[in-house]
């Protein structure tokens, strides 16, 4: 699947061809990316019912030269960044609003003084809590790599960034009739990843617990989420995988990578899919989500819906990187909040529907995007510890 940077050069190229300036070279390479799949058909037919009128007038009043120059002073003379240069070069001459690396924004700053910070904020880092059935805690971060005996019919190792399962065959393990769980947890600043005794992997973003078998010893193979994961299960078409959101949805899952995002703090339920298939109950309603789609549930209106998205969107979070397109900055900082372990206020509504784009790598300060959105312009930041407030 095409990554973010490459489906905007698309985008650019759809542009270009729908105002008469695709030269042959770009003709060849559109309709090579146009036969590749049924996929980039669907997304040229998406992106062919966009009106640019507003973009155009939106991308007039913006003083790109200036933002572009103080960006780079700043950030893109080192060697590493020569790649997003070029990018950068790529989208100005196409135009298309979006700087992937960093940020655009609707507003304008020509002369603006320089961005600065008299703290820091940090990423978070792999931590977790791990309950076993009997009620005893062990912290899983702080343990680093060890041997962990949850029961008598299973073990796990504990790396310090992932804990694996593995089951006993024994004489006790093969007359156990039900599952045995356990739970882990992790905290706002937090991340892990798991393998469970079939193989299944999963990870699990900040803020999240996940309650699952030790051994899988059931005709089903069920798990209880809360938070955001993603999950790349093992098939076994004797055991079909169910993963529970509450006490009302599930997800049914075989041989399938996807990902959920449940917050109980947040207003809808989100599935993305990657690969294989699933199928999703709510409410006794069901829905059979295809790969590169999105199940989202309203909790307030009680409504669902499926579109077509780029899952890179969704997903890129699992591989050290945030991805945002067009968000509000308040969604934008509601999902870094979690993974910095910030709290934020602002100083207006108004500022909450400010919309921004992005790419950031996840293990850095969160202090350099900050510094993106207010050079772009249209908003400001006072950092106080762990404490941010929006102007």
């Amino acid at each position: 699947m095409y990554k973010i940077k490459d489906s905007q050069y698309i985008a650019c190229l759809i542009y270009r061809q729908q105002t008469g300036r695709l030269n042959e070279k770009e003709t060849e390479e559109l309709n090579n990316w146009l036969t590749e799949s049924d996929t980039h058909q669907a997304l040229y037919e998406h992106l062919l019912l966009k009106e640019y009128a507003e973009d155009i007038q939106r991308y007039n009043t913006i003083d790109t030269n200036a933002v572009w120059e103080k960006y780079t002073n700043k950030y893109l003379q080192t060697h590493k960044y020569r790649k997003v240069i070029v990018w950068w070069s790529v989208v100005a001459a196409c135009f298309v609003g979006l700087i992937m690396f960093f940020v655009i924004s609707p507003e304008k700053r020509k002369n603006g003084d320089s961005v600065s910070f008299v703290s820091t904020i940090e990423p978070g880092k792999s931590k977790a809590l791990l309950i076993l059935d009997n009620g005893k805690s062990i912290d899983l971060g702080a343990t680093g790599n060890n041997f962990i005996h949850v029961s008598k019919t299973a073990n796990a190792a504990n790396t310090g960034n992932q804990i694996s399962y593995t089951g006993n065959q024994n004489t006790s393990s093969l007359n156990e009739k039900k599952d045995v769980f356990n739970e882990i947890i992790i905290p706002r600043g937090g991340e892990y990843k798991i393998i469970l005794a079939d193989g299944t992997q999963v990870w699990l973003n900040s803020q999240t617990k996940l309650k699952y078998p030790i051994s899988f010893t059931e005709d089903v193979r069920n798990v209880y989420l809360e938070g955001e994961a993603y999950f790349d299960v093992a098939p076994n078409v004797d055991k079909p995988f169910f993963v529970y959101l509450n006490n009302k949805m599930k997800v049914q899952a075989l041989g399938t990578s996807f990902n959920i995002r449940a917050y109980p703090d947040e207003n809808r339920i989100e599935a993305v899919l990657e690969e294989g298939r699933i199928s999703i109950e709510n409410n006794d309603r069901k829905n059979q989500l295809q790969p590169n789609h999105l199940f989202a549930y309203d909790k307030v209106n009680n409504t669902e819906t499926i579109t077509w998205v780029d899952t890179e969107l969704y997903t890129a979070w699992r591989k050290g990187r945030y991805i945002f397109y067009n968000e509000s900055i308040e969604q934008i900082l509601i999902g870094l909040s979690r993974w910095y372990n910030i709290e934020v206020e602002y100083e207006s509504q108004d500022i909450k529907h400010l919309r921004f784009s992005g790419d950031i790598r996840k293990y850095e300060s969160i202090n350099p995007l900050l510094e993106a959105f207010e050079t772009s312009g249209g908003v400001k930041f006072e950092i106080h510890g762990n404490y941010i407030v929006v102007k």
